[in-house]
C-alpha cells in the first residue's frame, strides 16, 4: 500500500523550529499561540511582518527561512514519527512525503 505523510508538524516539528529561528533572529520569545493562523497554515504574512521583511514579497519569509542553514539541521522529528515510518516501511508499504 502507498501511504503519504505530511512533513510539517506531522513528521517534523516545523512550528517549533520556526519559532526557535525567529526567536534567535529577533531576540523575542514567540510561542505557538503568537502565530496568526487566521488564514489556516498561510502564516507567511505573519512571519514576514514579525521579521520586518517586505510585505510585497509573499515568499520573503520562506527565503529568510531557507537562508537559515541550521534550521533544517535542528529540526526535531515528532514523537514516534521515525518509529512509525520504519515499521510501515519494514511491512512493505511504499511511503511518500508531502508538503505544501
Amino acid at each position: 500500500m502507498k501511504i503519504a505523510f505530511d512533513f510539517d508538524d506531522v513528521l517534523v516539528d516545523f512550528v517549533g523550529c520556526l519559532l526557535s529561528a525567529m526567536n534567535e533572529f529577533t531576540g523575542r520569545q514567540y510561542i505557538e499561540e503568537d502565530i496568526d493562523f487566521s488564514e489556516g497554515w498561510a502564516i507567511g504574512p505573519w512571519c514576514s511582518r514579525e521579521l520586518g521583511l517586505e510585505k510585497d514579497e509573499p515568499l520573503a519569509w520562506l527565503e529568510w527561512l531557507r537562508s537559515r542553514i541550521r534550521f533544517w539541521e535542528e529540526a526535531k522529528t515528532m514523537p514516534g514519527a521515525l518509529e512509525a515510518l520504519s515499521r510501515l516501511a519494514a511491512s512493505g508499504h511504499e511511503l511518500e512525503l508531502l508538503t505544501n
